[in-house]
């Protein structure tokens, strides 16, 4: 414990610091990655929700003391992923989310005895457009709807009754569009759902202010709200049932349709009148016959007797028969009327009538094997022109093609571009990832990574110098023994090491010696007298021993230089001593 304390006190308050900040970072660093890798997967378990509804479903996870977080404003949370579907239940059974609105659950709440009957009706009619908010709002594409009823009272003594309506805003996901099949069954659902409502009574207005739907107009029979979805209505119509119809013959997927139609919306009433002159019919007959008989008296001056007055038939033979003029006449009329026959012809043309069509048939073509396991390849090979006439007979057949008004028909094979030319090809469907999944992997992964690196490039060199005092080395690579202070171990080679650059200096600096060494008359016994000399003035020597320059024999022409790298060589022990002195210093 003493030794550990000491080592610690040799280290020197900077040390000590420097080392702690180190631990705290490499301690900081473990944690955040240990606490990353055993965090929960997060998976999402509402989105899109009302502040009420978020407010209720957090304060139920923290009762339940389930971990969650909040994104989107507080409006999208995540729980554990191996826990969504058990919390989406608990959920359920309590009723949330409710959607921002409530639904029959409010009289749950309410103590019937003490409502009146208006404030019944007015939760009744809240419960219902909570309902079928609720509804609409699980129809796919819908991320949520608001529903307002109006459900206007029988006054009493009154005849007339208004008409109920019914107006809902709809959310729609993304950029999605409802179509008008999918509006067309919002209006039925909410009409079925409200008592006297008519699917006409009621009006759909998706969040960005579009009107989805409008009231029928009996003028417009289409019922389709525009021509342009009238069109596209019918040519995906066609569309399908070619499609489906060839598939059956080429296979699944291997035929495309396009269908380009153009249509008469004009509605046009026709009246006529037609006679037939040959088609005469006796319609009534009418006939007059009139006779009228007169008679002029002859005899004696027109007397009148008895004769007179018998009819002519018994006077003619009479006896008293006189003679006389009888006048006769007799009229005979018919009338006949005749009807000729007439037609009288009202011809409605509607709208939306077909003044041409035109198709478009892309067909693939048959595909065969050759060769086994993985040298098998498929070979394209296209389909026959008989084959091709067939099929353009049948679409002839089934859009009514019609020459006169000049429909036209293409059928072409040409090759589908596929993933799966290879028969072994495999979807990759990354190891049953899902893209949350890798994306966490590459986050875990590339945060080892870095820790790595830190560890070993940044914190193991830090630690290593900080815990290791610098170790002196000396120059023949021999470590320096060091004392407890931490100062190298001076012994009598190293104190005369030490202590020759003096020696020499103080042996340099005689003039006789300067004078010499600069005119180069030092030669190699020179040189070595001057070292002995130093080395024995260290050695206990008089410190006023000096050169005698009298001794000095001869003439050299190497320089200085060269006498002092000769000295290292006759003595290297001590030329080491004084180098090491020397990094000691600079240490």
């Amino acid at each position: 414990m003493n030794s550990l304390m000491d080592a610690v006190k040799a280290l020197g308050p900077a040390r000590i610091l420097a080392t702690g900040v180190i631990l705290a970072t490499v301690v900081a660093f473990f944690i955040v990655l240990t606490t990353r890798l055993t965090s929960p997967n997060m998976a999402l378990l509402y989105g899109e929700l009302e502040q009420n509804d978020a407010g209720q479903i957090t304060s139920k996870l923290e009762s339940m003391g389930v971990p969650y977080e909040l994104h989107g404003g507080g409006t999208v949370i995540h729980v554990p992923a191996d826990q969504v579907l058990r919390l989406r239940m608990d959920m359920a059974t309590h009723g949330l989310p409710t959607g921002g609105s409530v639904g029959y659950e409010l009289f749950d709440r309410t103590d019937s005895l003490g409502t009146t009957s208006f404030v019944q009706n007015i939760n009744h009619l809240r419960a219902l457009e909570g309902e079928l908010a609720r509804t609409i709002s699980t129809i796919d594409k819908i991320s949520a709807a608001r529903v307002h009823l109006v459900l206007p009272r029988r006054e009493l003594f009154s005849r007339e009754r208004r008409k109920a309506s019914a107006s809902i805003i709809l959310k729609v996901r993304g950029n999605r569009t409802l179509d008008s099949g999918q509006v067309s069954a919002v209006q039925a659902l909410v009409s079925a759902a409200v008592p006297g409502l008519k699917p006409e009574g009621v009006s759909l207005v998706d969040d960005r202010g579009n009107l989805l739907s409008r009231q029928n107009d009996p003028n417009d029979p289409s019922g389709a709200g525009t021509v342009g979805k009238l069109r596209v209505t019918y040519e995906a119509r066609v569309k399908e049932s070619l499609e489906s119809m060839i598939e059956r013959s080429v296979g699944i997927g291997s035929v495309r349709v396009e269908v380009s139609a153009d249509l008469n919306f004009d509605r046009i009433t026709t009246n006529s009148e037609l006679y037939d002159p040959d088609g005469q019919v006796a319609r009534s007959t009418q006939s007059v016959e009139q006779t009228e008989q007169s008679r002029e008296a002859g005899g004696s001056n027109g007397t009148v007797s008895v004769s007179t007055n018998l009819p002519e038939g018994e006077n003619e033979g009479g006896v008293g028969g006189g003679g006389g003029n009888a006048n006769k006449s007799g009229r005979v009329e018919e009338t006949v009327n005749y009807e000729i026959s007439k037609t009288i012809k009202t011809q409605i043309h509607e709208s939306g009538t077909v003044k041409k069509i035109s198709v478009a048939v892309l067909i693939d073509g048959t595909y065969d094997t050759e060769g086994e396991g993985e040298e098998a390849k498929r070979i394209y090979k296209p389909r026959s022109a008989e084959e091709l006439k067939q099929i353009e007979e049948l679409v002839t057949s089934s859009i009514g093609f019609d020459e006169t008004r000049g429909d036209t028909i293409k059928v072409i094979n040409m090759r589908f571009a596929r993933f799966d030319d290879d028969p072994d090809f495999v979807a990759e469907d990354g190891m049953a990832f899902t893209k949350d999944d890798i994306v966490r992997l590459a986050e875990v992964s590339s945060l080892a990574v870095v820790g790595i690196l830190v560890i070993f490039l940044v914190l193991r060199p830090l630690i290593s110098r900080v815990l290791t005092p610098g170790q002196q080395v000396a120059a023949d690579g021999r470590p320096v023994e060091l004392d407890e202070d931490g100062q190298p171990i001076v012994n009598d080679e190293t104190k005369i090491a030490n202590q020759l650059p003096v020696a020499l200096t103080s042996q340099l600096s005689n003039p006789d010696v300067i004078k010499a060494v600069e005119s180069g008359q030092l030669g190699d016994a020179e040189a070595q007298q001057l070292v002995q000399a130093a080395v024995a003035r260290l050695q206990g020597g008089s410190a006023t021993d000096q050169i005698d320059m009298a001794e000095i024999e001869g003439r050299v022409t190497d320089n200085s230089t060269r006498k002092l790298i000769e000295m290292v060589d006759n003595h290297p022990e001590e030329a080491v001593a004084i180098m090491r002195n020397w990094m000691y210093q600079e240490v």
